[in-house]
């Protein structure tokens, strides 16, 4: 089965993420977040949206996720920074956010700020619609930081405000003006945007190896008391660590990671039982609990939408 962006909608509107069913026009459909702001699916393959949310520590939602995807964010404000790759990213205005499909990120609030970015989500079947190939800059399957050469900055906002400005009207070709823009303006990030090395900065070595040795052992693991003992670290000191850099519970984590294993078999079309097997679930039950808890749906349930999208 291939993936689309109306799945990954679809599954955001049983996790009751969106308001309300979403407004339709030709070729598109405007989706109304919980905390505020519009998702527009263009086709199947292209998700925009701007972004302007107020968050504080208690309310950030963002949790160390993959997608099937890419993911492109436009940093504009906000106290953030972003974990990928074994690094940590930390933004200037204008900084372009790329993570590949499957590659594991997060961003990370250090303090209650207005989080401002226009977030783009695309598979290539979005450029191969137009007639072209993936843009070769964005075709790297690593996560990349790029910043715009100053002669082209004013350019770069530009067609971000004229993208946003566009999705706000409802005429006959609003469709086709947001695919025009947004094409010029990956073109224009092709053509002028450069790696911005300076605002990466590693992971310390152990919290690396942490992640490493869960994702190396997923289908072994039951508990975080097996993690702390292979590092000699008590549970505390281990818990406490993983959620500072990765905003998220180690055990939720070792959860997370088992279902996504098996979701990425039921959307390749594998049965339940294989997805069950993938898990490293010791149980069906345990199993089938775990995924309806995080999917808000069973395994079956999922691949019957899946199949049916």
């Amino acid at each position: 089965m291939k993936y689309t962006l109306q799945q990954y909608l679809q599954s955001h509107i049983a996790d009751r993420r969106y308001s309300d069913e979403p407004a339709h026009l030709p070729g598109m459909k405007i989706y109304q977040n919980k905390f505020g702001w519009k998702d527009y699916l263009l086709g199947n393959n292209l998700i925009y949206s701007h972004r302007e949310t107020t968050y504080d520590m208690s309310v950030f939602p963002e949790r160390l996720h993959s997608h099937p995807f890419f993911e492109m964010d436009i940093y504009i404000s906000g106290m953030i920074s972003y974990i990928s790759d074994n690094q940590e990213i930390i933004p200037v205005r204008g900084s372009v956010l790329l993570f590949p499909p499957q590659v594991m990120h997060t961003a990370h609030l250090s303090e209650k700020s207005k989080y401002e970015r226009y977030v783009f989500y695309f598979t290539p079947q979005f450029f191969y619609a137009f007639g072209a190939d993936l843009l070769p800059l964005l075709s790297k399957m690593k996560t990349a930081c790029l910043e715009i050469l100053p002669e082209a900055q004013g350019m770069f906002y530009y067609y971000l405000n004229k993208i946003q400005y566009i999705s706000e009207t409802r005429t006959d070709e609003t469709v086709l003006a947001m695919n025009a823009c947004i094409l010029q303006f990956f073109v224009l990030l092709s053509e002028k945007g450069r790696q911005n090395s300076k605002s990466v900065y590693h992971l310390p070595q152990n919290i690396v190896q942490i992640k490493s040795y869960i994702d190396d052992n997923l289908q072994t693991i039951s508990t975080v008391g097996e993690i702390s003992a292979h590092f000699h670290y008590s549970r505390e000191y281990l818990s406490r660590l993983f959620r500072q850099y990765y905003n998220i519970n180690i055990s939720e984590y070792i959860t997370r990671q088992k279902i996504s294993a098996a979701k990425k078999a039921l959307e390749s079309g594998s049965r339940v039982t294989e997805a069950f097997q993938l898990s490293g679930y010791h149980t069906m039950s345990s199993f089938i609990s775990a995924f309806k808890k995080f999917v808000n749906m069973t395994p079956s349930e999922y691949r019957k939408r899946i199949s049916d999208t």
